[in-house]
């Protein structure tokens, strides 16, 4: 169920119609209990919405989530322990194993059955594919999950105790698909403090909704069109339109992606969050030889979420940390 599916944009008003609903209530003694449940009712929405598309993927970020979870408790009570030893060799172990366990997550949903196909080519082998559905927006919320794992290493911010408020970071249903990513540390003040929809709010977040869903499916879904005519028999048109093909094909895809990027963050606007809109491209080459793109914040890319395109690895013993590319 995308963004832009009708059945979602009822669901998402009946969503609003609840949290409406929850604010209004005018006891000032449960002003705190239901902004607490506020925030349970958007991580239950959050988990339906990923199982609208296949419960199974609920079961995937359910174990991401947890793996991230004690991943940072852990963190933290051994930079508390290595502090005091003058070391952060165990905090540093952690951090390599958790990232590593994430990362193989990643790896198994996406490269398995290209490494299957591949050593049945080389090999002249009969192996047969595995039968699995990509999870979704499993890029995102592991980048996510790996962003907040070196940040709690680097002592950027602390581990969060609260797993339901961590739970909603990981699965928020209007990042969790196609992004953009943000950061624990620019997430967490707004999960913490009291949630309440405002009409400005309201009226800001459905124009930038609506800009985005311009973008995608006027725009991007229209250029898609033209770009797989010229795509599908290059040799009937001529030099200059295949080159303009070219050419569209990448304003396409920016199109596509900043669309939905755009339609995610009017939506958390609408709902009181505000996600980041600085927006870069951010490219990288699958097996297959076709290339992905999503869209992440510069602030989110420059100060942690390199990992995007290099996990970086701390080796004990102060030597230089060593690199590992993902693509």
């Amino acid at each position: 169920m995308g963004l832009n599916n009708f059945y979602f944009i009822i669901h998402f008003a009946v969503l609003i119609m609840i949290m409406f609903l929850l604010q209004h209530i005018r006891s000032r003694r449960w002003t705190e209990t239901l902004g607490r449940t506020q925030i349970i009712v958007l991580l239950l929405y959050s988990y339906y919405f990923v199982a609208s598309v296949d419960w199974r993927f609920v079961l995937c970020v359910v174990i991401v989530t947890i793996i991230t979870y004690v991943c940072g408790l852990l963190i933290e009570r051994a930079r508390q322990s290595d502090k005091q030893l003058q070391s952060y060799g165990k905090a540093r172990k952690i951090v390599i194993g958790g990232g590593i366990a994430l990362v193989l997550i990643l790896v198994y949903f996406k490269y398995t059955n290209f490494f299957i196909e591949s050593v049945n080519r080389v090999f002249g082998q009969n192996i047969g594919m595995l039968k699995m559905i990509l999870p979704l927006g499993i890029s995102f919320f592991i980048f996510s999950a790996l962003s907040y794992v070196i940040d709690v290493y680097r002592g950027i911010c602390s581990a969060e105790k609260n797993i339901i408020d961590f739970g909603l970071y990981m699965a928020f249903f209007p990042k969790i698909t196609a992004g953009p990513i943000v950061r624990w540390t620019d997430f967490k003040p707004q999960i913490k403090e009291y949630r309440s929809i405002t009409l400005n709010e309201l009226s800001a977040g459905i124009q930038i909704f609506v800009f985005g869903l311009f973008k995608k499916m006027v725009l991007a879904d229209h250029l898609g069109v033209f770009v797989d005519d010229v795509f599908r028999t290059p040799g009937v048109f001529n030099t200059r339109t295949v080159v303009l093909s070219a050419i569209s094909y990448s304003l396409q895809i920016y199109l596509d992606f900043s669309g939905y990027s755009d339609m995610a963050i009017g939506l958390a606007k609408i709902l009181g969050f505000d996600l980041i809109s600085n927006q870069i491209l951010i490219c990288h080459i699958l097996p297959e030889g076709s290339p992905t793109f999503g869209i992440g914040g510069i602030s989110a890319f420059h100060n942690g979420l390199e990992i995007i395109c290099i996990f970086r690895l701390a080796v004990a013993g102060g030597a230089k940390g060593g690199h590992i590319l993902i693509f």
